[in-house]
C-alpha cells in the first residue's frame, strides 16, 4: 500500500497543478506561544513579516522575557513556494532558517523549514 501511494504521488500532485508559486503577496504575522506562556507565567510574544512569490523571504523576532536570562530571537527565512489545486489554494515552502538567539549571549541557529499553507478566503482581513 506504502508503494502505491509512493507511485501516485506524483499524479495526484500533477493531477492538480502542482506549480511553482507565481503570484505575490505580503504576510504580517503575530505569534504567541500559549503553552510557554501558562508554563512560564509571563508572555511569548513576535511577529514576522513575509513577501511570497515564487521566493519567500521572511524575517522575525520574539520576546519571552521571563526566562532566566531572557530570550529574544531574530530569524529570518529564504525559499521556494509552490501551488496546488484548482484556484491554487494550497502553498508548499520550503527553504533554510537562519537567526541568532540571545539569552546570556547570542548564539547563532541555522535549519530547514518546510510547511503547506491553505487559502480560505480571497479577501484580506
Amino acid at each position: 500500500m506504502r508503494n502505491l501511494l509512493l507511485i501516485l504521488i506524483p499524479f495526484l500532485m500533477n493531477a492538480q497543478g502542482f506549480q511553482l508559486k507565481n503570484t505575490e503577496d505580503f504576510t504580517l504575522s503575530t505569534i504567541l506561544d500559549p503553552g510557554a506562556s501558562i508554563k512560564e507565567g509571563g508572555l511569548f510574544i513576535g511577529a514576522e513579516i513575509e513577501y511570497s512569490g515564487t521566493v519567500y523571504t521572511r524575517v522575525g523576532v520574539a520576546n519571552f522575557q521571563v526566562l532566566k536570562d531572557g530570550y529574544t530571537e531574530a530569524i529570518g527565512g529564504i525559499g521556494l513556494n509552490f501551488t496546488s489545486g484548482y484556484f491554487e489554494n494550497i502553498r508548499y515552502y520550503t527553504g533554510i532558517r537562519l537567526g541568532v538567539i540571545k539569552r546570556k549571549a547570542a548564539n547563532a541557529t541555522a535549519g530547514l523549514e518546510a510547511g503547506i499553507d491553505f487559502k480560505i478566503g480571497e479577501k484580506p482581513l
